[in-house]
């Protein structure tokens, strides 16, 4: 296990002043001490405060601070300054951190404020309130920074990043005595801001730590990782289990096809959960794990002529007897490392097939919609359904400008500053819908009835000038059902809300990680937090299905805590059924 590094750390406990050496604290207008998360807490009630002089100046060169607040606020509507205090120099340069700031725009959001003067701050992100204390629960905050050109100021809940800027800023400055606690008197936005909290274990480093370190250091610290903003929406009442619930698992491992005996543990582990789909990545952009003529496949299928070496007919069939849909997921516009026909990736983007290669088209298409031929599947699973960048090549620039007298790298550009491209959005909208009628024209044709789904993320402006058009092809029954990538933490709630409401709940599938990733660590989550990803579901969107990114990260406590706790009751698939769909 990775240790934190705590050379040269500050750590103010609060404990009683007798014996205090390295740092001086005093107490105003009603602040005390009483018992806190580890011993002593300071205990700042309405708008009383503290003078913290630490034993090290911090600097804006490099640093870190974390501290664990509990709220004594009954309501959320007033802004809670956590800490304060004035850089050295002339600049009128301060820090802040503060339960809303620069009001009314910032009121009721977490604000990080490195320096005002250089516009050095991170926020809590998206637009929906989110609750980040709970009564007589403890949160921890964390700021850490590196000054530079670019610069980079991180700002963390419970050991885990929602916010990362990068923007120059100098470190030539040092914190000036007092830090104030509790109070905005450090800055030069002094609005009265109240306390109201219970203040423990305040740390301060003289260097930035990562995205890892932080975690590690929550976790040793007792910190777990059920997120409070999930708990809080969760809390008024458990849902009742639906009795149709698309229950998804999406896997972008080959283990299954490697192994019969791994292919039936996966199936097995499924279905005793208490998912209903599977979603196997069976087309990684450049290999299939089945046997066909129309594209390479993997070196460990060897014997096309058995049926028995065919690892994703037999994987079928041990999921229908248990119970387990199988939509087999494809990465359409992706591309991995290989060898591939010139015309598929002439001026394509880096790791990327060109779609307005019309040879690529009918390729991709025709490996999917043979897979529906052959194959019993239930569905069809559509990735990377998108340009991903912009073609660059001589004919995509001349054919371009042709149509719309436009320079097509410009708008490409022009689209990454946040302006709409109506010429860009068609242009890449009509080869790529060309490839989803393709597909949906084939699979109808071989397989009435199945659903096809893609995996977006509904409205993305990016995505949109990619050519994603989500609500046109749901419109024209091109497709039939999203897996909505709401991987953040914490999830755009209002996101997923827009697009519950405008493209209908029964339609997503709301999709979250089992796993959080650390800079180069992977964390599997914790069971009891996946169930609540399952209880928020239910609770904000009924309609919709849940389903979690990606099965190797699907460990023994998910499993039986879901089985426990929210799949006790079988669902159906709330898709078109397996006993209504038309086979061959």
């Amino acid at each position: 296990m990775l240790q934190v590094a705590v050379c040269a750390a500050d750590v103010e406990r609060f404990d009683p002043p007798t014996g205090r050496t390295k740092s001086t604290l005093t107490l105003h207008d009603g602040a005390r001490f009483a018992a806190g998360r580890n011993g002593t807490g300071l205990v700042l009630p309405g708008n009383s405060y503290a003078e913290w002089s630490p034993g090290k100046a911090l600097s804006t060169q490099a640093g870190t601070l974390t501290m664990w607040v509990s709220p004594l606020w009954s309501s959320a509507e007033r802004s809670h300054t956590f800490l304060s205090f004035r850089w050295s120099g002339n600049r009128q340069s301060y820090f802040a951190l503060s339960q809303g700031w620069w009001e009314p725009g910032g009121e009721r959001k977490l604000y990080g404020v490195l320096s005002n003067q250089d516009f050095a701050f991170c926020l809590m992100p998206w637009k929906a309130d989110y609750t980040l204390y709970l009564p007589n629960q403890w949160t921890q905050l964390g700021v850490t920074w590196q000054a530079g050109n670019p610069g980079v100021l991180r700002l963390y809940v419970d050991g885990k990043c929602i916010c990362e800027r990068r923007r120059p800023f100098a470190g030539d400055a040092q914190s000036t005595a007092p830090l104030f606690l509790g109070a905005d008197r450090g800055t030069t936005d002094q609005r009265g801001r109240a306390a109201d909290f219970i203040i423990d274990d305040l740390t301060t480093l003289p260097y930035a730590v990562s995205n890892e370190q932080m975690w590690t250091q929550y976790r040793q610290a007792g910190g777990d990782d059920r997120s409070k903003w999930l708990l809080a929406i969760t809390s008024a009442g458990r849902p009742r289990a639906p009795a149709t619930e698309n229950r998804v698992m999406v896997d972008e491992g080959d283990h299954w096809s490697r192994s019969t005996t791994e292919m039936r543990r996966t199936i097995d582990r499924l279905s005793t959960a208490g998912f209903n789909i599977y979603v196997p990545c069976i087309w990684d952009g450049g290999r299939a794990l089945f046997p066909t003529d129309k594209a390479r496949f993997a070196a460990w299928i060897r014997n096309v002529a058995r049926p028995e070496d065919d690892p994703l007919q037999a994987m079928i069939a041990y999921a229908h007897q248990r119970g387990i849909q199988v939509h087999p997921w494809f990465i359409v516009a992706g591309r991995p490392a290989g060898d591939y026909p010139a015309e598929f990736i002439d001026g394509a983007p880096t790791g990327a097939f060109n779609v307005q290669s019309e040879s690529f088209r009918r390729f991709i298409a025709d490996v999917i919609v043979d897979v529906a031929k052959r194959y019993d599947v239930d569905g069809i699973n559509l990735d990377y359904i998108r340009s991903v960048a912009v073609c660059t090549s001589k004919q995509c620039a001349q054919d371009y400008r042709a149509e719309f007298g436009r320079s097509l790298e410009a708008d490409w550009q022009l689209q990454q500053t946040g302006q709409v491209v109506p010429s860009l959005v068609q242009w890449n909208r009509r080869a790529v819908t060309d490839i989803v009628r393709r597909i949906a024209g084939g699979v109808r044709e071989a397989r009435p009835g199945i659903p096809i789904s893609i995996d977006s993320v509904p409205f993305d402006h990016s995505r949109m000038h990619q050519g994603v058009d989500d609500a046109g092809w749901l419109r024209d029954k091109l497709i039939d059902g999203i897996l909505y990538m709401s991987y953040d933490d914490p999830m755009d709630i209002e996101g997923v809300s827009h697009a519950v409401s405008e493209l209908g709940g029964e339609h997503l599938v709301i999709l979250a990680r089992n796993y959080d990733p650390f800079d180069s660590r992977i964390v599997d989550r914790s069971g009891a937090l996946i169930a609540d990803y399952v209880e928020l579901k239910r609770t904000l969107w009924p309609a919709s299905g849940i389903g979690f990114y990606h099965y190797p990260h699907f460990t023994n406590d998910q499993a039986s805590t879901l089985r426990a706790r929210v799949f006790r009751d079988t669902a159906e698939v709330a898709w078109p059924a397996r006993d209504t769909l038309s086979r061959r």
